[in-house]
């Protein structure tokens, strides 16, 4: 069995200074919240399945999906179906094949 996990977006490469610095991300968070926050990048979808012992076994990275991304990846009748929070409908995209070792 396989434990499918919804990626919502990307890591940004721009505000990986400010995970390790816990004073910043909370400046950085009320400065969002007086100006705004920007605009978001389109996010793809993404899902990850990993095996029993945490190991990825399949991984989809489907087309980008203006700014709503997934949160939710369920198997069911042979295919991946895709849901989230903002998104309008619920996308069914074929199972990935099985990741490789390198």
């Amino acid at each position: 069995r396989l434990l499918w996990i919804a990626m919502p977006s990307l890591r940004s490469g721009q505000l990986e200074f400010f995970h390790p610095r816990p004073f910043l991300k909370r400046l950085l968070r009320r400065f969002t919240d007086v100006f705004g926050e920007p605009d978001l990048p389109d996010r793809p979808v993404m899902a990850l399945a990993v095996d029993r012992r945490g190991e990825p076994v399949r991984a989809l990275l489907g087309p980008a999906d203006g700014a709503y991304g997934a949160t939710t990846a369920v198997p069911w009748g042979g295919r991946l179906w895709i849901g989230g929070l903002e998104r309008e409908t619920i996308d069914a995209y074929a199972i990935p094949e099985r990741l490789t070792a390198r």
